[in-house]
């Protein structure tokens, strides 16, 4: 298998990923039922020989809910964010969080 460098992150992945965001035939609803309810991804992640070798990575900016602090690159939201991955995940920790949009209503520093 062949693994190339992610920017200057000093990360290495493999040239092939499998993206779980739309599990469950398009529905991102359905995805997360599954993996909460013993879904492959999560049993997956919670064999630590399996752990050691996959990178578990998330992205937050979308809307997750109705409401102003529920999308978006705010505090708030990415700290929830984060929490809702690790949690929905059955993980400790993600090797890699991405931001999936810039948004312009929140400053960058």
């Amino acid at each position: 298998m062949n693994f190339v460098n992610l920017g200057n992150t000093g990360l290495k992945f493999s040239q092939v990923i499998l993206g779980c965001g739309n599990f469950g035939g398009g529905s991102v609803r359905a995805g997360h039922h599954r993996l909460r309810h013993g879904g492959c991804l999560r049993r997956w992640s919670q064999c630590s020989a399996t752990r050691d070798i996959l990178s578990i990575n998330s992205k937050v900016f979308n809307p997750v809910a109705p409401g102003p602090n529920h999308r978006g690159l705010s505090r708030l939201h990415i700290i929830r964010q984060v929490d809702a991955s690790l949690q929905r995940l059955a993980v400790d920790y993600l090797d890699m969080y991405l931001m999936h949009e810039p948004d312009p209503s929140t400053p960058m520093e």
